[in-house]
């Protein structure tokens, strides 16, 4: 988290118009994760589900990596709520969108 915070950190310095999004894969742990980004004053936190990505990684990832973003997602707030860090950040999600076909 303290590389996370100096990167985020030399980022607003290098530009300070910019807005900082941190992507997270969802996994158990996301929400201390996502506590430690709000921390190091991220502007966002993008709480990727296991069907999301651009597919440009292994297919054994794609398959076999995170879990569904709404666990993620619940996690995240529960854990920025406990913590008071809630109204800091804005939290995202992504993910696929299917037909009902």
């Amino acid at each position: 988290i303290e590389d996370l915070a100096q990167l985020i950190h030399d980022l607003k310095n290098a530009n300070p118009a910019a807005r900082i999004h941190v992507k997270l894969v969802s996994e158990v742990g996301v929400g201390t994760v996502a506590a430690g980004v709000s921390k190091a004053h991220a502007d966002v936190v993008l709480i990727s589900g296991h069907d999301g990505g651009t597919g440009a990684s292994p297919l054994t990832s794609l398959k076999h990596a995170g879990g569904p973003w709404e666990l993620g997602l619940a996690e995240t707030q529960q854990t920025l709520l406990l913590n008071g860090l809630r109204d800091r950040i804005v939290v995202q999600t992504d993910g696929q969108l299917k037909t009902g076909r």
